[in-house]
């Protein structure tokens, strides 16, 4: 305890958040000839970062102590391809292909929040096969008479939280010059494809708070804990993987 103020808070801690990033550019232009150019581009991006208080799922901000140590992965890379040429002295064409791919992955870096190091390999679920990476459950103890209701936890039920998304991007233009017009048609085209982990407690989440509707209520949420009394079970029957796919195609023609 460090700390003298509000009920049911006594610690308080400062935690720097560890967010190195890096970012590596290479292009290259080509133009054989005086009709013709050609460009390359390929982008990679790196972004790692160490939470110490969590993040949205891993974490209740100041309620919990510095020790979830969340990690957040985040790579990108992005490239693209281009050509631009005269296919004669009154027609040009314009081309590009480029595809971006990101991805994320949210983790708990803590392995004392695995089940096997909490010492909960045993405790029964009711779908054991849904969790992930042996996180633990999500438990809560708010006690409105004992620690007036700021009980910290570890929303642990919802990781890892997983996320790509993968974009291609096709462009083409063609220009005609005739007489006193200047004419252009294109087309232009996107497919994207993003699997996304559901946000949902797959891992499960255990409320142990004081209910004085419960038959079973020790009077103390640590005491119902250890009693196996507990007011409300949250779990998903199993972890999937829903897969979101978008793709557009526009053209236009002007004069």
């Amino acid at each position: 305890p460090n700390f003298n103020g509000t009920n049911g808070t006594n610690y308080e801690s400062q935690s720097p958040t560890d967010a190195p990033r890096g970012q590596q550019l290479l292009r290259i232009d080509f133009q054989p000839t005086e009709k013709w150019r050609f460009t390359a581009r390929y982008l990679r991006s790196t972004n790692y970062q160490e939470q110490p208080y969590g993040t949205t799922w891993a974490g209740a901000g100041s309620n919990n102590l510095d020790t979830i140590g969340t990690t957040f992965d985040q790579p990108a890379n992005n490239m693209l391809l281009s050509a631009t040429g005269l296919v004669s002295d009154s027609v040009s064409i314009e081309l590009s292909v480029g595809r971006a791919h990101n991805s994320l992955k949210y983790a708990v870096g803590n392995e004392d929040l695995r089940r096997a190091a909490a010492g909960l390999s045993d405790m029964p679920l009711l779908y054991p096969n849904a969790v992930q990476e042996d996180y633990i459950p999500d438990m809560r103890f708010n006690d409105g008479g004992l620690i007036g209701g700021s009980a910290g936890y570890y929303q642990t039920d919802r990781g890892p939280f997983t996320n790509e998304n993968t974009t291609w991007d096709i462009v083409g233009n063609l220009t005609k010059v005739w007489g006193s017009h200047f004419s252009k048609v294109g087309v232009y085209y996107q497919s994207s494809y993003k699997p996304q982990s559901p946000f949902t407690s797959f891992n499960s989440q255990i409320q142990f708070n004081q209910d004085d509707d419960n038959p079973y209520e020790t009077g103390n949420a640590y005491a119902n804990a250890a009693t196996g009394v507990f007011r409300d079970y949250t779990q998903a029957s199993r972890y999937a993987m829903p897969e979101w796919v978008y793709k557009n195609f526009e053209w236009y023609i002007q004069d």
